[in-house]
């Protein structure tokens, strides 16, 4: 029997996942733009990063335990990382960019999960 709180978590993932799913491909998409010319746009990948903070906070707390929940709680850590440092580093954004990938693979993995159950 399907509990109160799962049905609930799946109504708030199917609500608004594909929303906030679509913002960090825009943040993926325009990290890997600005990465091309990483000197030049520290600024600008500042500015992606905190909002792209914003997005995955949400993200965590819209899921459950499980794959999504643990990237979401990586990349946030990778990101407080970035930020915490005074002298920025580009492998540390590359890494991030990755990590913003597999949480949007297990994001869409999940979303085709929900939707077969």
């Amino acid at each position: 029997m399907l509990s109160l709180r799962k049905i609930r978590n799946e109504y708030i993932f199917k609500g608004r996942i594909p929303t906030l799913k679509k913002k960090l491909q825009g943040h993926s998409s325009k990290l890997s733009h600005l990465l091309k010319n990483y000197d030049d746009s520290v600024f600008e990948i500042d500015q992606e990063l905190a909002l792209a903070l914003v997005d995955i906070k949400s993200i965590k707390s819209k899921v459950g335990g499980g794959g999504v929940k643990n990237s979401a709680s990586s990349l946030i850590k990778e990101i407080n990382k970035y930020q915490s440092n005074r002298k920025k580093n580009e492998q540390i954004v590359r890494n991030i960019y990755v990590k913003c990938n597999v949480l949007l693979l297990e994001i869409e993995n999940l979303s085709e999960d929900i939707n077969w159950s």
